[in-house]
């Protein structure tokens, strides 16, 4: 399965680990393609270094050495969203064909 990763599950995952750190090696490990955009990878970026930037650039260097597809962003763009702040995650994940299910509306992760 193709799963798009977006900003808040990065953080969650590498700044506070926890569950959702867990969560992050277990798919890692596993058979699924975990794709990052351009977008979400810049603001990922910033966001360690405005919130947490006595640890940015180790969390982030840890970060691009892990087992991510890392792919560009769409200028194609969803023009409705209740979220206009998800507008181009979802916008790059329907460009690179991540799985959808469309009956619950939900990217699948």
């Amino acid at each position: 399965m193709k799963i798009m990763l977006d900003t808040n599950v990065l953080i969650f995952a590498f700044v506070f680990g926890g569950k959702a750190g867990k969560l992050m090696v277990q798919l890692i490990d596993s058979e699924h393609e975990l794709y990052v955009s351009e977008y979400v990878n810049q603001e990922f970026k910033g966001k360690l270094q405005m919130k947490w930037p006595d640890k940015a650039e180790k969390v982030y260097k840890i970060y691009r050495t892990m087992n991510f597809h890392f792919c560009d962003s769409t200028n194609e763009k969803l023009e409705e969203l209740r979220d206009v702040k998800d507008i181009s995650v979802l916008s790059d994940a329907l460009h690179h064909h991540i799985d959808f299910d469309r009956r619950q509306r939900f990217f699948r992760c």
